[in-house]
């Protein structure tokens, strides 16, 4: 026994279980830490930070410790066999012959650590003995310990006592024996966490008293159904791969609100240089405002409140609505992804803010942890998070460019969304710019009106009244109030046409073309149908989502030319526009295109210019008319879907083109209801004539505005696609490809069927 007191006074060096402050102390170095201590704790339930805390221990005890998921399996008859032979069955409940058989056993380990392992086994078991366990129970349970730590913590013992504490991730409901052999190496100096995702109760069976570990107290919930370490593990992973689009040591962090008094209006005019003075922090403001403060001259006070801001330099952007993206903003955002890695790591890449390095850093770090937070939420849903991605990235491509224009840090940008945010999409972006060098502000003045966007460091500002306005004051003339009798009007118009399936004539002034995904048989069915019996129909915001029919027939089906031709007339029908050889514009009659040159700058239509010039056709429509049109030609041009656009010039010919549409098309575009029947076109390209680029031009115009439009194609050849950059439009293979075929003659705009022009002499011109 005299050895036994000479050995275990060297056993002061034990590691010491102290309790935390926060989870964060267990990242703490132990240099860090007061009185040489570890920790071992449990987790029973659940919250955000939990989820935060356990990623960064897992991957700790992956870099630099053991991860147990479910049982510590017993030895097996091939460890015991070889422990024998090393070993012998010797066994002693004696201090020194624990140390002596520690050093042949555990050879790679420094004296301290073998002493601290020793004194550990030697307090355990002497308590078991002391319990009244025989010595075989106690032989039996040292052979354990022993083969444990060689063959399951062998690898981390060495590093018992560094200043880097090896850590222990346990997932499941321990044993006895279990707990005893984390103890013994916590005492050597390495730090525990048990996570229990069924609860306490299975530990408090082996240790009653909370002796050996202590319970964490979060206030949290139950752990999501399916939850487990591999799991965290796995989103580590994928966040390490998706991290490296951007530089994580480059990205600055956010103190969004902290620095702001509650005066929002005036805080925002507070020069940056005032906010604060760390280079590596993102000062802004991130604001919903709703309600008014005074019913005469609120709408005023936002005005100049506006006017101080551009007076200081900055940039102030408003939007009155987010539209949904377009067909075009969206076929750039396809694809297939196995993984969340990859499909966060493809649409991260897709982020770029003007070319400013370290805003496009940020913007990509921002959207990164966006989507891994939404991922969680969603049950690790890729389709989910797939959709969540599209939206985000097209509308911050719609949008950053003219936000983040002339960006200086020092000098940042207002965002301003005057409304709600309607729908998910929508809050997921403003979110998104919450996270950049921007100040958010959501302005809605009507108190019934409910946004959808909620953010733990969202500041709400409540006014007491409430008014219905329609857009920002972006001057004085847009200050306007409704009388008594108007909004009584449109009240009654609400109550009849609100969310019932009636609309009235020409309701709606705005609208997106979206193509719908079907099947050949189904181009028949939906060929004719009003767009609001389409699926896919919807009207987000006052402006129409309309299911677009825009196809390519290739091949003839089983080879029979009269029911091709058959299925041809069907779609041939008063509205329909039937243009039976290609090319139909040829380039060599269109010698415009400069004259379009003064109109478009920094890639942006100028309409005010543009439509005070003489070279301007369409001042005769209705305003609403004309802008719709414009908008799409805006469209076509931003979405480069023509090869050649701000490289070789052509976006003055896609302006040369939609600018000098024929009556008749300009007529369909000015009568189109967008919640009834759309206008059709039909093109046969039948010969080894391919369409020119004019041609491309004009039919994806027609698709982006709303056109159903079928081209059918018996030779197969590739008619359109050389102009594209991308695919704009379904292929149906229907059958053998057939050549030198003569089409009938095909009624469409009303024509009768026996006539001398042909419907491309109408619209450009020419007879046959």
């Amino acid at each position: 026994m005299e050895q036994d007191k000479n050995y275990t006074a060297g056993c002061d060096d034990m590691f010491i279980k102290s309790e935390i402050n926060t989870l964060d102390d267990f990242f703490h170095r132990l240099s860090e830490r007061k009185n040489n201590c570890v920790y071992f704790y449990r987790i029973a339930d659940y919250n955000e930070k939990i989820d935060e805390f356990l990623a960064g221990y897992a991957e700790a005890a992956r870099r630099r410790g053991v991860i147990v998921i479910g049982k510590i399996p017993n030895p097996d008859e091939k460890q015991l066999s070889y422990y024998e032979e090393i070993m012998g069955l010797g066994f002693k409940l004696d201090a020194g012959f624990l140390n002596s058989a520690m050093s042949k056993w555990l050879p790679r380990i420094n004296n301290i650590q073998r002493e601290n392992i020793t004194c550990a086994i030697y307090d355990t078991l002497s308590e078991m003995s002391k319990l009244g366990k025989n010595e075989n129970i106690l032989k039996n349970a040292y052979i354990k310990f022993m083969c444990w730590l060689y063959y399951k913590f062998e690898r981390i013992l060495n590093f018992l006592g560094d200043d880097d504490i090896p850590k222990i991730l346990y997932e499941g409901d321990i044993s006895q024996y279990e707990l005893k052999m984390l103890s013994v190496i916590s005492k050597a100096g390495c730090d525990v966490v048990l996570l229990e995702k069924n609860g306490d109760s299975g530990y408090l069976k082996v240790d009653k008293d909370s002796e050996e570990s202590v319970l964490y107290k979060s206030n949290g919930g139950a752990f999501p159904a399916g939850y487990s370490i591999e799991g965290v593990l796995k989103r580590a992973d994928e966040y390490n791969r998706v991290a490296l689009t951007y530089n994580s040591e480059k990205a600055r962090i956010c103190s969004t609100n902290t620095w702001i008094s509650g005066d929002v209006f005036e805080d925002c005019l507070k020069p940056y240089s005032e906010r604060g003075n760390d280079d590596n922090i993102i000062y802004n403001m991130f604001v919903r405002v709703k309600g008014i403060n005074d019913k005469a001259s609120y709408m005023n006070e936002l005005f100049r409140w506006k006017m101080k801001i551009q007076d200081s330099g900055r940039k102030v952007f408003v939007l009155n609505e987010i539209p949904q993206p377009n067909t075009v903003e969206l076929s750039g955002l396809n694809g297939v992804f196995s993984s969340r890695s990859a499909l966060l790591e493809a649409f991260a890449a897709k982020l770029d803010c003007s070319g400013i390095e370290d805003l496009t850093n940020q913007a990509r770090k921002a959207f990164v942890d966006i989507m891994l937070e939404q991922s969680r939420a969603d049950g690790d849903n890729l389709n989910r998070l797939k959709n969540k991605a599209v939206y985000m990235i097209a509308y911050f491509q719609r949008y950053s460019r003219e936000i983040f224009k002339g960006f200086k840090w020092g000098n940042i940008p207002v965002f301003i969304y005057f409304g709600v945010c309607l729908n998910k999409f929508e809050a997921l972006f403003i979110r998104l710019l919450s996270y950049l060098p921007v100040d958010v502000f959501i302005i809605n003045t009507d108190l019934s009106r409910n946004c959808m966007l909620e953010d733990k460091r969202l500041f709400e500002k409540v006014y007491e009244y409430s008014a219905e306005t329609e857009k920002f004051p972006e001057s004085l003339s847009d200050i306007k109030y409704s009388t008594a009798a108007y909004n009584a009007e449109r009240d009654l118009d609400s109550m009849l046409y609100e969310n019932s399936g009636l609309y009235r004539d020409r309701q709606y002034k705005k609208a997106v073309s979206i193509p719908v995904h079907a099947m050949y048989e189904e181009l028949y069915i939906l060929w004719d149908q009003e767009l609001k019996y389409r699926p896919g129909f919807d009207i987000i915001n006052d402006e129409v989502v309309m299911p677009s029919l825009f196809c390519k027939v290739s091949g003839v089906k089983d080879g029979d030319i009269a029911g091709y031709w058959s299925d041809v007339k069907k779609l041939c029908t008063k509205d329909t526009i039937v243009i039976d050889k290609v090319p139909f514009i040829n380039c060599f009659e269109r010698r415009g295109g400069q004259t379009y040159v003064p109109f478009l700058k920094n890639a942006k239509l100028q309409r005010d210019k543009l439509k005070s010039s003489s070279a301007y056709k369409y001042g005769i429509f209705r305003e609403e008319t004309q802008e719709y049109m414009l908008d799409k030609l805006q469209a076509l041009i931003d979405s480069e879907a023509i090869k050649g656009t701000f490289t070789n010039g052509i976006e003055y010919t896609i302006m040369d083109i939609v600018l000098n549409l024929d009556v008749k098309i300009t007529r369909l575009i000015q009568n189109f209801d967008f919640t009834k029947v759309s206008p059709k076109v039909v093109i046969l390209a039948v010969s080894d004539k391919v369409m020119s680029i004019e041609d491309s031009i004009f039919v994806l115009y027609l698709s982006m505005a709303g056109f159903d439009i079928a081209m059918f194609v018996p030779t197969g050849y590739r008619v359109i696609e050389n102009y594209y950059t991308k695919p704009m439009f379904n292929e149906y293979q229907t059958g053998e490809f057939m050549y030198d075929l003569v089409p009938p003659v095909l009624d469409g705009c009303g024509e009768p069927a026996k006539r001398k022009v042909s419907i491309l002499g109408k619209l450009f011109g020419r007879e046959r």
